[in-house]
């Protein structure tokens, strides 16, 4: 038995039907839609330092973790540069790849 509609059709049609629908944003049950916060939404990019710290103690600490994030980003910059090849990633991390020291390297910056 012999079709009367087109394959070429058939597979547009089908094409047309497996698009996305759009995203629309969620409403409440009143139909209100509300817009969702930022994943980051009430964050800080601060370290949190004990309120028994006196302002001295605060303004070491804020140095040491400020240098702290100096030197792992600068770490991180080295192994994207020369990767497990160097001489220093070889003498902390030997022969690992150095996906994960990246990886640990990033989570120490953000």
């Amino acid at each position: 038995m012999r079709c009367s509609v087109p394959i070429a059709a058939v597979f547009a049609a089908a094409g047309a039907l497996a698009l996305p629908a759009p995203i629309q944003p969620r409403a409440d049950s009143d139909g209100h839609s509300h817009e969702t916060a930022p994943w980051d939404d009430g964050a800080t990019k601060d370290f949190v330092i004990h309120e028994s710290c006196n302002s001295t103690e605060m303004i070491q600490l804020r140095k040491g973790l400020a240098d702290a994030l100096t030197l792992a980003d600068h770490a991180k910059q080295h192994i994207l540069r020369f990767g497990n090849s160097s001489e220093h990633y070889r003498k902390y991390f030997g022969d690992a790849p150095s996906a994960e020291a990246i990886g640990n390297y990033e989570r120490v910056i953000s």
